[in-house]
């Protein structure tokens, strides 16, 4: 047999290149995955179906669901930093012939990480970053932070991430069928916009402090000795020690401050539960203590410096004296007051507190709170229907939904109204159905149209019209083959061809 030194043994699949390989803010391995799914012109089911479930303990395939659609209970494994991360993270390495994919994944973190905790179930992204990529001609892909709860915008463009679609408002899985980056798995419109609303500066600030954190940890080394995940707990507790020692009532002000749960902190307390990283970095922001340092100095050092306000002590408004025949009086002609009044303001007109009259002046506190509760009851649904008959007369287009005619006045439930104003919810429910129905009607004639062109310009050049390849020309999201999209290109593929093929 013929041997040849210096040349090494072919990959099973394309040596794809990871986008910032090694940086901070690299892509993610999920986003990894889906390029190599493109580039191999499979979908991700299909990877998943001949690459990954035949090498696994069990059959990954019943969780797998008809639709093509990979769960989060399989995603949340390989964007995790459990044993399943690294395994997972060797076979693709193995399938590629590339190294230290690792760094792909958030693994260093292990320790001080809980997936059903850390990461979110649905994937998140920025759209004037991929507006970016799409410009500079980078490939579409997601950064790494992005799968991380409590990293919710991008302090590049200075705005939110976004986790649900624009355009049909689906929510996004990590893995869609057709494995496309860029575009809904849905209604196949492009995900990307140029310009985003900013987030406050407060915000801005929070979030830049820890995507540096997590850089310099990244920055001082994958291989450092970080501490275990038993002195992780030990100086989570220390901190909180030290912050109950300050005087009582400063765990109360700590949890005003950063909005964990006194039940929470008081859990850390003990030392023996996993913190939720993202709240712990929220109380490190708040002394301004760096992650790093926090892991690495020792804790009689690092806490020395922290310092608490003082308890703050509210003054409670003295009220006046009155006797009870008065005061029967005076809510006796609280009583015919028109609008009438809560217990609450009746109480400030007479100059008591309001658990005096409720305890002292029992029917007439039911009295005047049954007044009340009708007269707030009736205004809110003359509320209602001065705006549906606004937004009936106005007949906008395109028409808004329920839910957005009933979120402008501040309502969320809407099924007590339909009984009360069945004429005009049904009125304005059916604009928006048929408004549906004829934007479907449209764009499923343009997106036959432009298949046909794309088929035509193919043939024209003398080129293999592939469905992928049309679509793609065309500036169109990918179609699952069972939609009406692919249903019409074999149509038209049949008809403007002496033969047919039917393509995968």
């Amino acid at each position: 047999m013929i041997t040849l030194e210096g040349y090494t043994e072919r990959s099973i699949l394309y040596p794809v290149e990871p986008i910032q390989l090694g940086h901070w803010n690299s892509e993610s391995l999920i986003s990894y995955i889906n390029r190599i799914c493109v580039e191999h012109n499979i979908s991700v089911s299909h990877f998943f179906h001949h690459f990954i479930s035949p090498k696994y303990q069990e059959d990954l395939r019943w969780m797998i669901s008809h639709h093509g659609e990979i769960p989060f209970r399989i995603v949340g494994k390989i964007i995790s930093t459990e044993k399943y991360s690294q395994w997972f993270v060797d076979l693709i390495e193995q399938y590629t012939s590339k190294t230290d994919l690792i760094n792909l994944t958030l693994f260093p973190l292990h320790n001080y990480l809980e997936r059903s905790k850390s990461f979110t179930q649905t994937k998140k992204w920025c759209p004037v970053c991929y507006e970016h990529m799409k410009m500079s001609g980078v490939e579409i892909h997601d950064r790494l932070l992005w799968s991380l709860k409590f990293i919710d915008s991008c302090t590049e463009h200075n705005c939110s991430l976004l986790d649900s679609c624009f355009h049909c408002g689906k929510v996004i899985n990590y893995m869609s069928p057709n494995g496309f980056y860029g575009y809904c798995q849905y209604c196949q419109n492009w995900l990307g916009k140029k310009t985003s609303p900013n987030i406050s500066q407060e915000h801005l600030d929070w979030q830049c402090w820890v995507e540096r954190n997590i850089h310099d940890f990244f920055l001082t080394g994958r291989d450092y000795n970080w501490p275990t995940r038993e002195v992780f707990l030990q100086r989570v507790s220390e901190l909180v020690n030290v912050i109950t020692s300050a005087y009582k009532g400063a765990l109360s002000y700590v949890s005003m401050e950063t909005g964990i749960h006194l039940s929470t902190i008081n859990k850390w307390k003990i030392g023996k539960v996993l913190p939720n990283l993202g709240l712990l970095l929220k109380l490190l922001y708040l002394f301004k203590i760096d992650f790093v340092r926090f892991l690495v100095v020792s804790p009689s050092s690092l806490y020395e410096s922290i310092k608490l306000p003082g308890p703050k002590v509210k003054a409670s408004p003295r009220k006046n004296k009155i006797c009870p025949e008065e005061l029967e009086r005076g809510l006796s002609e609280i009583i015919k007051y028109e609008p009438p009044l809560s217990i609450k303001q009746a109480a400030e007109k007479l100059g008591v507190d309001s658990s005096t009259i409720r305890r002292g002046f029992k029917d007439k506190a039911q009295i005047i709170k049954s007044k009340y509760e009708c007269y707030i009851r009736e205004s809110k649904n003359e509320k209602v229907r001065l705006h549906l008959e606004s937004v009936i007369e106005k007949n906008c287009y395109p028409p808004p939904t329920l839910g957005q005619v009933f979120k402008e006045i501040g309502i969320s439930g809407r099924e007590p109204y339909k009984k009360l104003f069945p004429k005009e919810y049904q009125l304005i429910k059916d604009r928006y159905s048929n408004y549906l129905k004829d934007r479907k009607e449209k764009k499923e004639l343009m997106i036959k149209r432009k298949i046909t062109e794309g088929i035509l310009e193919h043939l024209e050049r003398g080129d293999f019209p592939h469905y992928y390849k049309v679509m793609e020309s065309k500036g169109l999201g990918v179609h699952w083959k069972h939609s009406i999209a692919y249903r019409h290109y074999q149509e038209e593929l049949n008809k403007h061809t002496k033969q047919g093929f039917n393509c995968n």
